[in-house]
């Protein structure tokens, strides 16, 4: 079993019309026995990914005991805009980590509230940190072509447009 956690640091270049966020984030991946890594492209450890994001190692917790690695991605994602309470928007920007090579039988995910929220001072432009922004980890699972199942992982920035901004 791996822990996973993902703490925002910021959202940028939000495209509505096109469906595509830019994200900073630290990914937090913490093994029960031994030290889990990324291996290969980063691309396909993030499913709704928009090319290939920058993804590297960060060695602040780096020791022969510990079993957490941490990794800093940057990067273009997905989601699908809705426009319609326009100019009282509310968006909600997943982001999804899978690893593409061990199937749901051969690894299972588990959230790490520890590691999982969004930084105190995150950016987000047109729209302001304060109640207006939260953090939802879930695991899941999906599906497909040929039965393969893999486990998954989506931490979910959800933000409003702020009401008196949107007022004005």
């Amino acid at each position: 079993e791996i822990s996973v956690g993902m703490y925002v640091l910021n959202v940028g270049r939000i495209d509505s019309t096109n469906g595509v966020f830019e994200a900073d984030l630290y990914l937090y991946l913490t093994a029960t026995r031994e030290r889990y890594e990324l291996v290969g492209e980063a691309e396909g450890y993030f499913p709704n990914a928009g090319g290939n994001p920058r993804v590297w190692s960060v060695s602040k917790f780096a020791t022969n005991s510990n079993l957490t690695t941490q990794y800093r991605v940057k990067g273009s994602f997905y989601f699908t805009p809705d426009a319609k309470p326009y100019p009282y928007e509310e968006f909600d920007f997943p982001i999804t980590f899978e690893d593409p090579h061990r199937t749901l039988n051969e690894l299972h995910l588990a959230v790490d509230s520890k590691y999982s929220d969004l930084s105190s001072d995150i950016r987000m432009p047109g729209f302001s940190r304060a109640a207006e922004a939260t953090f939802e980890p879930s695991v899941g699972n999906a599906s497909y072509p040929g039965g393969k199942k893999y486990a998954r992982f989506t931490g979910n920035v959800h933000i409003e447009r702020p009401r008196l901004n949107a007022a004005l």
